[in-house]
C-alpha cells in the first residue's frame, strides 16, 4: 500500500470529524440541511466520479439527479456529464457531475479530468476485492495531476449486497478495511447503496462541505508578491494578486515596516 501513497496528500481536518459524526444521531439530523436551491448557484464545483467499471458510478449520479435506481445501466464509455444544484449550509451549490469509464483503456483520458477537479467521488464495490485494491491507483492518478489537495470521498458501494455475498462464500471488503484505506490516504469514508439510496446524500453533502472549506482556505491565504527595490527609486513596488493568480493592482510605498493584509 505504501508504494502507492503520495506525499502531496495532506490531512483534511474534516476527515476524522466526519468518521466520528456520521455514526451519531446529531450528524444524521444534519441531513435536513440539504434543501432545494433558492436561487442561482453561489458556487460551482467540478466533481469527478472515479473507480473501476461496474462499481455503481452511473447509478450514484442517477440517484442524485433523478432520485431513483435503474437496473442494468449501460457502461459509460469515456466521460458523461450532468449538473445538479443543491442547497447546503445556506449556500446554493451547483455540482458538475462527471461520470467516467472504469475500464483500463480509458485511464489515460480520465486522468486529465482530475486536473481541474474540485472534488472526487471514488467508489468501490464491497463485493469486489479487486475494485477495493484499485483505490490506491485511482488516488495516485488524482495526486499525479493535481497541484493542490483535492477532497476525496471514498464510497464503499453496494453494501446491500454484502450479506448475501458472504453467505455465498464471496470475499467482501469490511467496514474496517474501508476506513483504514481512507485514513491512509486522508480521504473521507462512507458506506453507500445506490439501490436503496442509503447514505448517498450524506456523501454528497459532506463532499460539498469539504470543497467549500478547501476553497475558503485558499481565499484566506491569498499572498502578496513584492517586487525587489527599483534601482532608480527608494520606494518599493507592491504587486497585488488574488488567490487564483490574477493581477489586482499595484501601489507604491516609501517604506514597508509591517506585512500588508487583504481582508475578505
Amino acid at each position: 500500500m505504501s508504494s502507492f501513497r503520495s506525499s502531496k496528500r495532506k490531512k483534511s481536518p474534516s476527515v476524522d470529524r466526519f468518521l466520528n459524526q456520521r455514526q451519531s444521531s446529531p450528524y444524521r439530523s444534519n441531513i435536513t440541511s440539504f434543501l432545494e436551491p433558492t436561487g442561482p448557484p453561489d458556487r460551482t464545483y467540478k466533481v469527478v466520479f472515479a473507480g473501476d467499471a461496474a462499481v455503481g458510478k452511473s447509478s450514484f449520479i442517477n440517484r442524485i439527479t433523478k432520485g431513483c435506481f435503474v437496473e442494468n445501466l449501460s457502461s459509460t464509455l469515456g466521460v458523461d456529464f450532468q449538473v445538479k444544484t443543491i442547497r447546503v449550509d445556506e449556500r446554493n451549490i451547483a455540482l458538475q457531475l462527471w461520470d467516467t469509464a472504469g475500464q483500463e483503456r480509458f485511464r489515460s483520458v480520465i486522468k486529465s479530468y482530475f486536473r481541474r477537479a474540485d472534488g472526487v467521488m471514488l467508489l468501490y464495490d464491497v463485493t469486489s476485492d479487486r475494485s477495493y485494491l484499485s483505490v490506491r491507483q485511482w488516488i495516485q492518478a488524482v495526486d499525479d495531476v493535481s497541484e493542490k489537495r483535492i477532497p476525496i470521498m471514498l464510497c464503499a458501494n453496494k453494501v446491500d449486497l454484502r450479506e448475501e455475498a458472504i453467505k455465498k462464500g464471496t470475499r467482501c471488503v469490511s467496514t474496517e478495511e474501508g476506513e483504514k484505506m481512507a485514513r491512509d490516504y486522508s480521504a473521507i469514508f462512507i458506506e453507500t447503496s445506490t439501490k436503496s439510496g442509503n447514505n448517498v446524500w450524506d456523501a454528497v453533502i459532506q463532499l460539498s462541505r469539504d470543497m467549500c472549506s478547501s476553497e475558503d482556505v485558499e481565499v484566506q491565504t491569498s499572498a502578496l508578491q513584492i517586487r525587489p527595490n527599483d534601482k532608480k527609486s527608494e520606494c518599493c513596488g507592491v504587486v497585488l494578486f488574488s488567490s487564483s493568480g490574477c493581477f489586482i493592482g499595484e501601489k507604491k510605498k516609501a517604506f514597508i515596516n509591517s506585512p500588508i493584509h487583504i481582508g475578505h
